[in-house]
């Protein structure tokens, strides 16, 4: 996890598996960087994870952040 990324500031941790971004399924790794990096992104985007076998979400705050990945 990259400090101070909004991941990071989301409490995302090393491990997490990403598996929807707002209600978009998540089939492989790059797909929530391409919808990161979309023009026309949600700044607030709900990501839902599994972390130790149990769902979570966060909200990422996404607002004037560039997505490197």
């Amino acid at each position: 996890m990259t400090p101070g990324s909004p991941g990071e500031r989301a409490g995302l941790q090393v491990g997490d598996q990403p598996i929807r971004l707002d209600q978009q399924p998540l089939p492989k790794p790059h797909t929530l960087v391409r919808l990161l990096r979309s023009p026309s992104r949600n700044p607030k985007p709900v990501l839902t994870f599994i972390r130790n076998h149990q769902e979570h979400r966060v909200t990422i705050d996404l607002d004037g952040q560039s997505i490197k990945g």
